[in-house]
């Protein structure tokens, strides 16, 4: 019975070390994202601002050591469990990551609602604050990373114009 216990024992030890370690969000970037799901987009927004004012400098750190290491790109997707453990150990990095997309698609909804260019500016801001963190990944609930730098980057592209958006709410 002893050794049956102490074999058992073993398994279980080994089973928890080979699981993946989840590191957790900030509340801030919790908040954010339960705000952006509800469509509460200023809210969104002000706990994202939160997790910046906060974080922003030891992510910018964190991305420039990364940077300077010439550390490649984690992957996007479905990964393993060595690549899912080392993604998320760069816990405030990827919080940040996400925080300044979060802040960037809220404020294109409510540029969207209100039609205020101070929301396109709002947004172009906070894309670039993500794009300048490209080791940041998102989980998605579904399994998978993504990239808040290539989603912020996209993003990007497809705001208008600054002088688009003037233009436009001069017009109603």
């Amino acid at each position: 019975m002893r050794l049956y216990v102490l074999a058992l024992l073993a398994v279980i030890t080994v089973c928890v070390v080979a699981m993946p370690t989840v590191k957790a969000q900030q509340p801030c970037l919790v908040k954010a994202w339960a705000a952006f799901n509800k469509n509460d987009y200023t809210f969104a927004m002000t706990a994202a601002d939160d997790c910046i004012d906060n974080f922003a400098a030891q992510a910018q750190r964190d991305q420039k050591r990364l940077t300077d290491q010439n550390v490649p790109l984690p992957p996007t997707g479905t990964v393993n469990d060595v690549e899912k453990n080392a993604i998320f150990a760069r816990g405030v990095l990827n919080d940040v990551g996400a925080a300044f997309f979060l802040k960037g698609r809220s404020a294109e909804y409510l540029l969207k609602s209100t039609h205020q260019p101070k929301y396109a500016q709002t947004a172009r801001a906070a894309y670039n604050g993500a794009v300048a963190l490209p080791h940041a990944r998102t989980f998605d609930p579904q399994g998978w990373f993504w990239s808040t730098s290539e989603a912020s980057s996209d993003r990007l592209r497809v705001l208008p114009a600054p002088a688009a958006s003037a233009a436009r709410t001069a017009k109603k």
